[in-house]
C-alpha cells in the first residue's frame, strides 16, 4: 500500500509531482524537531545542522508514524532529480 503524501500534515514534497511513495523506498529529508538532538524512530542521521534540525534517511514506510510524532515539527522531504543520460 502506498504511502499518501497529501495526507500527512508535516510532510512537504515540493514540486515534485510525486503524491505517493512506496513505502519500502527509502527517502532523503530534512528534519525540524521540538526537542533537541531528539531522532524519530527508524530515522539515521546523515548530518546534523543544529540541536533541532538534521538531514536524514528513512523507509517511507515510517513517514505516518513521523508525522504524528508530537517532537517532529516539519519534514521537508528531498526533491528527486530525473536522471539524465
Amino acid at each position: 500500500m502506498e504511502i499518501e503524501l497529501n495526507k500527512l500534515t508535516k510532510v512537504s514534497h515540493g514540486t515534485s509531482g510525486c503524491t505517493s511513495l512506496d513505502p519500502n523506498e527509502v527517502v532523503e529529508a530534512i528534519l525540524k524537531l521540538r526537542t533537541p538532538n531528539y531522532v524519530p524512530v527508524g530515522v539515521d542521521v546523515r548530518a546534523r545542522i543544529d540541536a533541532t534540525m538534521f538531514t536524514g534517511t528513512f523507509p517511507a514506510r515510517v513517514l505516518e508514524q513521523i508525522d504524528a510524532d508530537a517532537d517532529v515539527i516539519s519534514v521537508a522531504l528531498s526533491k528527486r532529480l530525473r536522471i539524465i543520460e
